[in-house]
């Protein structure tokens, strides 16, 4: 037995026009961040709440931010992962900006000191971790009495809810008219586990096939989280369709265009509060668009607080995310090696990762003491003192689903070199060779991921950096004027989430059987 019968609990009927949702996520910014998916489901979260709907959070309660929390009152709930376990846990509340979230304390499997990994591997019991984290949504919804609309939930970490709705709750009438949404933040990490977790994930036998969550000999959770949930999302139009391709859909075209009916893409946003210059507390100099004057003083502090030598003729470049292998630092570092040694600019990098790239960066800046720095963090301060300082960014992702960082770049006037695709080739407007789209053009893009493609780009930049200071300024102007909004991002996953709703009361039933691809 795999189901759980709890027809008995009774639905409560949805009021006041609110869309109800239970947002699954594994970070949220200001408690756990390991990558974009923090950002994302806690602006979108805010917004959601601004906009008067019903929005709850459901995270784990890691044992890093268990003494740096405020909770309001906590109680116990039993979570019947399989028919051979079920698993006592205890539920934390606490409110942050006005939304609800729910921190499931399961010290055996969240109290450690790493998120994903300790880091060296990642936690071999990683399926069991999030396994009980996507079912405690419908085991939390049942202890409320609060029947949500919408859950919606993010990446392999949460792709086992829409089988738990499908399979677990299908006798449920109180999950009758709840449907499910998976957002994929980055389609590339899979959750991939070994063939034999099904039983203790409560995944029958039966649903052990190629169709759904059998993926070469092991268990794909993403790959199943696809196949049934309600509606499918992504992080931007481009990258949609890169996941509909097979040579960039990391090996699961075949899936998405299964659901490409259901499968959009939307672009995300940015806190534009957060992320202004003219008014950010971090800086020692504000500025804007009509006031730009204090970005040139923020970048002589910032060079000088590094102690780099700060030369007018030299522009400042700037790195700030994963280093990884995704981010494009294959390309990257030979780019920095040649343009260090020739003298052409300053640059900064700052984030943590892939130890081989990371010795190569300290490599660097041992080498260049007066051009080059590497910053092992990511804090909001130093993230907002070097993005203000910069005249560019680099981001030669080889795939970036959306990107965030050429975002906050645009915000201060930093301008971006991008690779162009997914998201930044969705955000950034790139310079023609002849600079005849200079009025809207925001950024500068390239196509082919290779270091002789990606070098002539920056070149071109830098050399506009020389020449034309007056189009540095422009693209900075058109950058700063070009607004990236959680309040579009909310809309839009409001009218899928409208849509799921009036399906479901149009149709009185369930959602579709489980089908295989």
């Amino acid at each position: 037995m795999y189901s759980t019968p709890l027809s008995w609990v009774q639905p409560c009927a949805n009021k006041g026009g609110k869309v109800k949702i239970l947002l699954v996520t594994s970070e949220y910014e200001g408690l756990v961040k390991v990558g974009g998916l923090s950002d994302f489901c806690t602006a979108f979260a805010e917004q959601l709440k601004r906009q008067g709907q019903d929005i709850r959070v459901l995270m784990p309660f890691y044992g890093r931010i268990q003494d740096e929390v405020t909770i309001s009152h906590s109680f116990p709930i039993a979570i019947p992962l399989s028919c051979w376990q079920t698993f006592h846990a205890v539920i934390h509340c606490v409110t942050l900006k006005g939304v609800t979230l729910y921190l499931l304390e399961y010290q055996a499997l969240y109290g450690r000191d790493g998120i994903y990994d300790d880091g060296h591997a990642a936690y071999q019991d990683n399926p069991l971790r999030y396994a009980l984290l996507s079912h405690a949504a419908f085991d939390l919804s049942l202890a409320l009495k609060w029947q949500p609309d919408v859950i919606h939930s993010s990446d392999w970490q949460g792709a086992l809810v829409p089988f738990y709705r499908r399979e677990h709750f299908a006798a449920s009438t109180f999950f009758s008219a709840t449907r499910t949404v998976l957002t994929i933040h980055n389609g590339a990490y899979q959750g991939r586990a070994d063939y034999d977790w099904h039983e203790q994930l409560g995944i029958h036998p039966k649903f052990m096939v190629p169709q759904l969550f059998e993926d070469m000999g092991c268990l794909n959770p993403l790959k199943a989280g696809v196949v049934m949930a309600d509606r499918i999302v992504t992080v931007s139009p481009s990258y949609r369709d890169e996941l509909l391709a097979n040579a960039t859909s990391h090996g699961m075209a075949g899936v998405f265009n299964y659901r490409r009916a259901d499968f959009t893409g939307v672009l995300n946003g940015v806190d534009l509060v957060e992320w202004d210059p003219a008014s950010d507390s971090c800086l020692p100099f504000n500025y804007s668009a009509d006031q730009p004057a204090g970005k040139q003083k923020c970048k002589q502090q910032r060079l000088t607080q590094l102690g780099l030598e700060s030369l007018e003729d030299k522009p400042l470049f700037c790195f700030i995310g994963r280093i990884a292998q995704q981010k494009g630092f294959s390309l990257l570092l030979p780019l920095l090696r040649q343009l260090l040694q020739a003298d052409a600019m300053r640059c900064v990098v700052m984030g943590h990762g892939e130890e081989g790239f990371v010795k190569e960066l300290e490599k660097l800046a041992a080498h260049y003491p007066h051009s080059f720095r590497y910053l092992a963090d990511f804090s909001r301060e130093g993230t907002h003192n070097t993005l203000a300082a910069s005249d560019y960014m680099l981001m030669p992702s080889l795939f970036e689903p959306c990107g965030l960082s050429q975002l906050y770049a645009m915000r201060y006037g930093t301008v971006p070199i991008v690779h162009g695709v997914g998201g930044l080739k969705d955000s950034v407007t790139g310079l023609d060779a002849l600079t005849a789209n200079r009025s809207k053009a925001n950024g500068y893009q390239f196509f082919e991921p290779t270091l002789k493609s990606f070098l002539a780009t920056v070149k071109q930049a830098i050399k506009h950096y020389h020449d034309d200071p007056f189009l540095l300024q422009l693209l900075r102007r058109n950058a700063m004027s070009t607004r990236f909004d959680w309040q579009r991002v909310a809309e839009e996953y409001i009218a899928i989430y409208s849509k799921l709703v009036a399906d479901a009361n149009n149709s009185g039933e369930h959602s579709a059987p489980l089908k295989r691809a």
